[in-house]
Protein backbone atom coordinates (compact mmCIF):
# COMPACT_ATOMS: atom_id res chain seq x y z
CA UNK A 1 0.00 0.00 0.00
CA UNK A 2 1.56 3.09 -0.94
CA UNK A 3 0.65 5.91 1.78
CA UNK A 4 2.71 8.82 1.08
CA UNK A 5 2.21 11.73 -1.45
CA UNK A 6 4.17 12.70 -4.43
CA UNK A 7 3.86 16.66 -5.49
CA UNK A 8 5.38 17.66 -8.79
CA UNK A 9 4.90 21.61 -9.72
CA UNK A 10 5.32 22.81 -13.33
CA UNK A 11 7.23 26.21 -13.50
CA UNK A 12 8.12 28.71 -15.56
CA UNK A 13 10.57 31.15 -15.51
CA UNK A 14 13.41 29.10 -14.01
CA UNK A 15 15.06 28.15 -17.20
CA UNK A 16 17.36 31.25 -16.18
CA UNK A 17 18.34 29.71 -12.93
CA UNK A 18 18.95 26.01 -14.62
CA UNK A 19 20.96 27.33 -17.34
CA UNK A 20 23.15 28.90 -14.68
CA UNK A 21 23.20 25.69 -12.23
CA UNK A 22 24.41 23.93 -15.67
CA UNK A 23 27.21 26.10 -15.48
CA UNK A 24 28.31 24.98 -12.34
CA UNK A 25 30.66 21.97 -11.25
CA UNK A 26 28.13 18.98 -10.61
CA UNK A 27 28.87 18.55 -7.07
CA UNK A 28 28.39 22.35 -6.56
CA UNK A 29 25.17 22.65 -8.04
CA UNK A 30 24.08 19.42 -6.09
CA UNK A 31 25.17 21.22 -2.96
CA UNK A 32 23.22 24.94 -4.01
CA UNK A 33 20.06 22.42 -4.32
CA UNK A 34 20.46 20.81 -1.03
CA UNK A 35 20.67 23.50 1.12
CA UNK A 36 17.92 25.23 -0.97
CA UNK A 37 15.37 22.84 -0.57
CA UNK A 38 16.17 22.40 2.83
CA UNK A 39 15.60 26.10 3.59
CA UNK A 40 11.86 25.99 1.28
CA UNK A 41 11.11 23.04 3.07
CA UNK A 42 11.57 24.38 7.04
CA UNK A 43 8.13 26.21 6.90
CA UNK A 44 6.67 23.15 5.84
CA UNK A 45 7.98 20.87 8.48
CA UNK A 46 7.02 23.40 11.17
CA UNK A 47 3.77 23.74 10.34
CA UNK A 48 3.21 20.35 10.65
CA UNK A 49 5.25 19.66 13.47
CA UNK A 50 3.00 22.57 14.95
CA UNK A 51 -0.05 20.63 13.42
CA UNK A 52 0.90 17.10 14.50
CA UNK A 53 -1.77 15.21 17.04
CA UNK A 54 0.10 14.12 20.23
CA UNK A 55 -0.25 10.94 22.36
CA UNK A 56 2.75 9.94 22.67
CA UNK A 57 4.83 12.72 21.01
CA UNK A 58 6.52 10.16 18.00
CA UNK A 59 4.84 11.87 15.44
CA UNK A 60 5.75 15.00 15.96
CA UNK A 61 10.13 13.12 16.63
CA UNK A 62 9.42 11.60 13.03
CA UNK A 63 8.47 14.96 10.96
CA UNK A 64 11.81 15.70 9.22
CA UNK A 65 13.42 16.97 6.15
CA UNK A 66 15.72 14.08 4.55
CA UNK A 67 17.22 13.04 1.31
CA UNK A 68 16.49 9.23 2.40
CA UNK A 69 13.86 7.75 2.81
CA UNK A 70 12.97 4.32 4.71
CA UNK A 71 13.46 0.55 2.71
CA UNK A 72 10.03 0.42 2.07
CA UNK A 73 9.68 3.96 0.78
CA UNK A 74 12.79 3.71 -1.13
CA UNK A 75 11.16 -0.03 -2.61
CA UNK A 76 7.93 2.31 -3.92
CA UNK A 77 9.83 5.42 -4.85
CA UNK A 78 11.24 6.16 -8.16
CA UNK A 79 13.36 8.99 -9.31
CA UNK A 80 13.00 10.62 -12.65
CA UNK A 81 17.05 10.07 -13.37
CA UNK A 82 19.99 9.38 -11.67
CA UNK A 83 21.49 12.79 -11.05
CA UNK A 84 17.77 14.21 -9.37
CA UNK A 85 18.07 16.05 -6.32
CA UNK A 86 15.57 14.93 -4.15
CA UNK A 87 13.93 16.05 -1.04
CA UNK A 88 11.43 14.93 1.27
CA UNK A 89 9.49 16.50 4.04
CA UNK A 90 7.22 14.28 6.24
CA UNK A 91 6.81 11.96 9.00
CA UNK A 92 9.38 9.16 8.39
CA UNK A 93 8.49 5.73 8.43
CA UNK A 94 6.21 5.56 11.65
CA UNK A 95 3.36 3.68 10.28
CA UNK A 96 0.91 5.66 12.71
CA UNK A 97 1.35 8.43 10.70
CA UNK A 98 -0.91 8.09 7.07
CA UNK A 99 -3.58 7.08 10.02
CA UNK A 100 -3.18 10.21 11.46
CA UNK A 101 -3.29 12.35 8.25
CA UNK A 102 -6.25 10.28 6.22
CA UNK A 103 -7.95 8.52 9.47
CA UNK A 104 -9.58 4.97 9.37
CA UNK A 105 -12.95 3.67 9.16
CA UNK A 106 -12.76 3.93 13.79
CA UNK A 107 -10.44 7.20 13.47
CA UNK A 108 -11.10 10.47 12.44
CA UNK A 109 -8.51 12.07 9.93
CA UNK A 110 -6.71 14.69 11.76
CA UNK A 111 -4.30 16.13 9.08
CA UNK A 112 -1.21 17.66 9.83
CA UNK A 113 0.97 17.60 6.27
CA UNK A 114 -1.40 18.70 3.82
CA UNK A 115 -2.36 22.06 5.87
CA UNK A 116 1.00 22.45 6.03
CA UNK A 117 1.71 22.26 2.63
CA UNK A 118 -1.39 24.21 1.88
CA UNK A 119 -0.11 26.96 4.00
CA UNK A 120 3.18 27.84 2.79
CA UNK A 121 3.11 26.53 -1.41
CA UNK A 122 2.92 29.73 -2.07
CA UNK A 123 5.60 31.14 -0.94
CA UNK A 124 7.84 27.95 -1.44
CA UNK A 125 8.40 28.78 -5.36
CA UNK A 126 9.72 32.67 -4.99
CA UNK A 127 11.86 31.28 -1.55
CA UNK A 128 13.11 28.47 -4.24
CA UNK A 129 13.64 31.61 -6.75
CA UNK A 130 15.23 33.86 -4.19
CA UNK A 131 17.61 31.79 -2.66
CA UNK A 132 19.12 29.56 -5.87
CA UNK A 133 20.28 33.36 -7.48
CA UNK A 134 22.08 34.09 -3.89
CA UNK A 135 23.80 30.62 -3.79
CA UNK A 136 24.84 30.56 -7.26
CA UNK A 137 26.12 34.05 -7.43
Amino acid sequence: MRWYVTIRIKTSGFRELSEALKRLPDRVAVKILNKVGERVLQPIRDSAFNAAPVESGALKKSIKISKRLSARQRAQHKKDGPNDVEIFVGAGPLPAAHLQEFGTSRHVAQPFMRPAWDANKGQMLEDIRRELWLLIK
